[in-house]
């Protein structure tokens, strides 16, 4: 028997992996700072599990895409960290 080479990911999948990764690494972000500036308990206890299962889901995504040869964004995209920024300035 030979064994034969997966086929290379596609388009389809490697655009999933960038953009799931890439929005849960804002997920984890916006878990975060609510976790640090929210009030109400129950916000933050929420918050608490979004970074929670964001982190651990990035994580089982990552390995997966690294054994299917998918490359990993190493960080959010422009348009997450321009979100983050706004949600971290001061309100007015």
């Amino acid at each position: 028997m030979t064994s034969r080479a997966a086929p290379p990911p596609s388009p389809t999948d490697m655009n999933f992996v960038h953009t799931a990764i890439g929005a849960g690494m804002a997920e984890v972000e916006f878990g975060k700072l609510a976790k640090q500036k929210g009030r109400a308990a129950s916000v933050t206890a929420f918050a608490k599990r979004m970074v929670e299962d964001h982190s651990k889901t990035n994580q089982q995504l990552a390995a997966i895409a690294h054994k299917e040869g998918i490359p990993v964004p190493s960080a959010m995209d422009e348009e997450h960290r321009k979100k983050l920024a706004r949600a971290v300035e001061p309100s007015r």
